[in-house]
Order: C-alpha cells, then sequence, then structure tokens
C-alpha cells in the first residue's frame, strides 16, 4: 500500500471517530452488558475475536508488508539455543539450500521486484532466505500472484532436485495466504486465465515458476554457485549473477 493510500485510511478512520460517535457509543453498549452479564461467553466470543484480528493483520502484513520473503526449512536445529550452536550446513545439504534459495532469487529478479536479498545461513529451523520488496504499482492480487510464482520456485527446484519431502512447507504456509488473498479481491490477475479457485492458481503459477527456471537456467546455476562459495547476496550481487536474466 502507498503512502498515499495509508494517508487516506487513516484520515478516513479518524473522520469515522470524530462524525459517528453516537454510532459507536451504540454499537459497544450491548458488547458491554454482554460483558456485565454473561463473561463467560464474552470471554469466548473475545477469543474468537482475538484470533480473526490476529489473521487479518498477518495477511495485511503479509500483502502490504515492506518484506516479502520465503524460508527453506532446516531440519537440523530447533530452538534459539541450537540457532546459536547448529553448524552451518555443509555437502549435499548446503548445495540442496543454495539451489532452493537461487530458485527464488531468479523468480524475484524475473518478476521486476526489488531490493531482493539470498542468503543460506541457519537460523533455528531455517536453512535460508530470500527477502524483496514487491513492486508497489502492482494491485494487490497482481503482487500475490507474482509471490506465488516466487514461492513455488523453490519447491519446483527441489523436485527437479529429486528431493521430494517437506523441505518447502513453510513456503507452502505462506502461498495458502497469498492465494486468500487473490480469492478475497475477487479480481483476476492478468496472467491467471482459469477460475479463482485454489487448485487452479496452484497449477497456473506453479506452471509459470517451471518455466521461469527453465529459461533461466543458467542465471539459476550462477546464483546457487555464488551462495555455495559467499552463503549471503545481496540485490547488486544477485544481479550481477544473473546478468543474463532478461527483465
Amino acid at each position: 500500500m502507498g503512502v498515499v493510500s495509508r494517508f487516506v485510511v487513516i484520515v478516513g478512520g479518524c473522520l469515522v471517530l470524530m462524525f459517528n460517535t453516537e454510532s459507536i457509543i451504540e454499537l459497544l453498549e450491548p458488547l458491554w452488558t454482554l460483558v456485565m452479564t454473561q463473561p463467560e461467553a464474552a470471554l469466548k466470543h473475545g477469543a474468537v475475536l482475538v484470533m480473526a484480528i490476529s489473521m487479518f493483520w498477518f495477511v495485511c502484513r503479509l500483502v502490504f508488508g515492506p518484506r516479502h520473503y520465503a524460508v527453506h526449512p532446516r531440519p537440523i536445529a530447533t530452538g534459539a539455543f541450537a540457532a546459536r550452536t547448529a553448524d552451518p550446513p555443509v555437502g549435499p545439504e548446503l548445495e540442496r539450500f543454495a539451489r532452493h534459495e537461487a530458485a527464488h532469487a531468479v523468480a524475484a529478479i524475473v518478476l521486476g521486484m526489488t531490493a531482493v536479498t539470498a542468503d543460506i545461513h541457519a537460523v533455528g529451523d531455517r536453512g535460508g532466505r530470500v527477502t524483496y520488496e514487491p513492486d508497489e504499482d502492482l494491485t494487490m492480487h497482481e503482487q500475490s500472484f507474482d509471490a506465488l510464482v516466487f514461492g513455488f520456485a523453490g519447491q519446483v527446484a527441489d523436485h527437479r532436485a529429486g528431493h521430494f519431502d517437506q523441505g518447502s512447507m513453510s513456503d507452502m504456509e505462506l502461498q495458502q495466504l497469498r492465494m486468500m488473498t487473490i480469492i478475497a479481491t475477487g479480481q483476476r490477475p492478468e496472467r491467471h486465465a482459469g477460475p479463482l479457485t485454489v487448485e487452479a492458481l496452484i497449477e497456473s503459477t506453479r506452471t509459470e515458476a517451471e518455466l521461469l527456471l527453465t529459461q533461466h537456467a543458467v542465471a539459476h546455476e550462477r546464483i546457487t554457485e555464488g551462495l555455495i562459495v559467499d552463503r549471503a547476496l545481496n540485490d547488486q550481487r544477485l544481479r550481477e549473477l544473473a546478468e543474463s536474466v532478461n527483465h
């Protein structure tokens, strides 16, 4: 969400509070009565409300937050103590994580995302991460569609390398929220020809991710090798390694 949009939302909210005070009081009166007369029922409804607000906040952070990311779980260590003591990945494990995160990075660059970073540092159960800034000129459903392609790129890389396990589970959790965002808007992304269903969105975006990695296989290999050597790459270095990518 741009600065202007946020300003409009904030100002609009303030105006509602200023000029509809009586309506707000009328709305809160039955809630207060419920709390005073039926505290157990109020607690139950309050818990549901808190869960709904928390989910709404998480979706907003996912869609409008300043940083979007994909996380690859690392089964070696869990917890804060393990995060400080676990050895970094080596050998086949190192290459696997590098290839997975490189796929996300290539997708981010090809899709026009900015401020892309990638690393394969082990932190808790995370074996790597790619972050990016979304294209603010795109609508919410278009940003979410690009994010789906970005998210599936890692899974495609895993499957092509013969890794058919739960390695991309955390990516898939984010993918569900991205699909729900598109479906909730009721707007069909420009590159999506099918219906707004989970199955159709998976098919559409995963197919695009497969094609993207096929077309930019050289860039994928270069970034994979760069991550193995340096463990972390900033936006400039990623674009240097992927210079064959057509933006």
